[in-house]
């Protein structure tokens, strides 16, 4: 069985392959990165070679999003793929959301789901300025309505890193388009300077590793709404 996990939405997507993964315990796991791995590499660790095969998972992470489109890696990436074996479990998980091109390579009954982040998440996160602490945990409480709140604090973290870029390199944030850009840049400019970023940044990191090792005493959305107010 061929699966295509694609989409910006990793937390979802990741509980996808987890639950794929979980139907092969105590059997033949392979994960490779996409971003590295040699054509050989892959082609190995996809082929059938025995009748075991049908217990083999492999996992390719990040290899169409990263590796297609530059001329010298698509023949021989896209003749892979027309070569995928049938009695392999193949996933190829990709954090970012797959064109029609790309998706028009593999076969009509591949398993494709896309996992799209919901839009309110966005606005919650173009909403962390300065002195908006009301407007944020408005949109926070709507948007912990469907998301998790695991899923809404790596998001804070994104766009604060994101907000970093912006504001240290003047705009030049690799891997998004202009329009992302821009808007990071005015949000950014709202912020006075980059050690306030830099100190919101660390203090993310202190209660991510503080939750994870039990040694926070709020619970996680509890966190979330401190951080928010301390902006």
């Amino acid at each position: 069985m061929l699966h295509i996990f694609h989409g910006e939405h990793v937390n979802a997507s990741r509980k996808e392959l987890a639950k794929i993964r979980e139907k092969y315990t105590g059997r033949e796991i392979i994960v490779l990165d996409g971003k590295n791995a040699s054509v050989t590499s892959l082609i190995q660790a996809t082929e059938a070679t025995s009748f075991l095969a049908e217990n083999k998972l492999v996992i390719i992470e990040n290899l169409l999003i990263k590796r297609l489109g530059k001329k010298k890696n698509d023949e021989v990436i896209i003749d892979f793929i027309k070569k995928l074996p049938t009695d392999v479990t193949i996933v190829f998980w990709e954090e970012k959301e797959l064109g029609k091109t790309i998706l028009s390579l593999f076969p009509k009954n591949a398993d494709i789901a896309v996992f799209k982040p919901d839009k309110n998440i966005f606005l919650f996160t173009e909403s962390l300025v300065p002195k908006n602490h009301a407007r944020s945990l408005q949109l926070l409480h709507r948007v912990m309505i469907e998301g998790d709140v695991e899923y809404i604090f790596s998001m804070i973290i994104r766009q604060i890193r994101l907000l970093l870029l912006a504001k240290k390199l003047n705009g030049s944030v690799p891997g998004l388009s202009p329009w992302q850009v821009s808007k990071l840049q005015k949000q950014a400019a709202m912020f006075s300077s980059l050690p306030q970023l830099l100190i919101l940044y660390r203090k993310l990191l202190d209660i991510d590793v503080t939750i994870k090792n039990g040694s926070n005493p709020f619970s996680p959305s509890k966190n979330i709404e401190l951080f928010i107010c301390s902006i």
